[in-house]
């Protein structure tokens, strides 16, 4: 959204969710990951996303406002391969967001930690300037903004926008 903005090819972008990381487990959490420093810990096996991907870049900023280091065992480049490595057993713990921890259909337990309110994701909408039906676009800009679909989006696990 920023390049369409800096580019004035948008209106102005709304907010309309959010998004925050969670700690993926496998079922029963084996290892016994309660908390974010815990990814800390050698004996515990941590994926992350890699920087360049968003969640890994939510998990660099975490670790520098907190001063955690996470030595993960792999950095993978999209967040279904993090979770795909905590489901299998392969890591004790990844970095993802809570719409995926929900997403999963309970393939995996997820813990939520408070650090992670300092590291949301906002998603923005707009309208294109050029686009070919602004009336129909703005109309889906009300309709994602609205109630229903606000409650579609919190059902999923997204937060309200900021």
């Amino acid at each position: 959204m920023g390049k369409l903005t800096h580019a004035s090819l948008t209106g102005t972008p709304v907010n309309f969710a959010t998004n925050r990381l969670e700690i993926a487990v496998p079922k029963g959490n084996p290892a016994k990951v309660r908390s974010f420093a815990d990814l800390a810990k050698p004996a515990v096996k941590t994926v992350v996303c890699a920087a360049a991907v968003p969640c890994g870049a939510a998990t660099l900023t975490l670790e520098q406002l907190t001063g955690v280091t996470i030595r993960p065992v792999s950095e993978e480049t999209a967040v279904t391969d993090v979770l795909g490595k905590v489901r299998s057993g392969e890591a004790d713990a990844g970095l993802v967001y809570v719409t995926d921890i929900r997403a999963s259909n309970g393939s995996v337990d997820g813990v939520t930690f408070p650090e992670s309110t300092r590291a949301v994701n906002a998603y923005p909408i707009s309208v294109l300037k050029r686009s070919d039906n602004p009336r129909l676009a703005s109309a889906f800009v009300a309709f994602v903004l609205g109630s229903d679909a606000q409650s579609l989006l919190s059902a999923d696990g997204f937060g309200a926008p900021h």
